[in-house]
């Protein structure tokens, strides 16, 4: 995996999230869209800031370094996110209960972000496995797992995960 040469001291702006199946990795797409809408509300709870836009037409003279029309005058570039899913495993809450270990819910992801060029800016990898036992395993859901994984998604690109 490419390490993320994303800017990650200024806020990052996401405009596309995408999750994908990995080949031979079983997902339905109300799993992949639960993950996507997670990994969302994860990016909204980030400062993002706006994505970069044409600054308008000036009338008069303008000072020198005041950007021309056309050009950037903001400084978070906008990428879009592609979330291969390449383990997803719902495991069995019963099994959970009865031993540690059993019944295991699995979800690994290859995270992609690429620029508005299409250059990728970044990639890495999340694992997220829920293997506890008895009654916090057998309370645990999908769903907690997804949610956890959405937080790392999110943490890595700002490198806290």
């Amino acid at each position: 995996m490419q390490k993320m040469i994303v800017d990650t001291t200024a806020p990052v702006h996401v405009v596309d999230v995408k999750v994908e199946l990995a080949e031979g990795v079983w997902a339905t797409d109300q799993d992949r869209e639960d993950i996507r809408s997670k990994i969302l509300a994860q990016l909204a709870t980030l400062p993002q800031a706006a994505p970069a836009q044409a600054v308008p037409a000036q009338t008069g003279p303008t000072q020198p370094g005041t950007p021309q029309p056309g050009t950037p005058n903001a400084t978070a570039l906008s990428y879009k996110m592609v979330v291969k899913l390449t383990r997803f495993k719902q495991g069995s809450a019963a099994a959970r209960m009865i031993m540690i270990g059993l019944g295991q819910i699995h979800i690994d992801g290859e995270v992609t972000l690429t620029d508005g060029d299409g250059k990728v800016a970044g990639q890495y990898k999340i694992t997220k496995t829920m293997a506890a036992g008895g009654l916090v395993g057998g309370m645990t859901s999908t769903s907690d797992v997804e949610n956890g994984f959405a937080k790392s998604v999110v943490a890595a690109i700002n490198h806290h995960a």
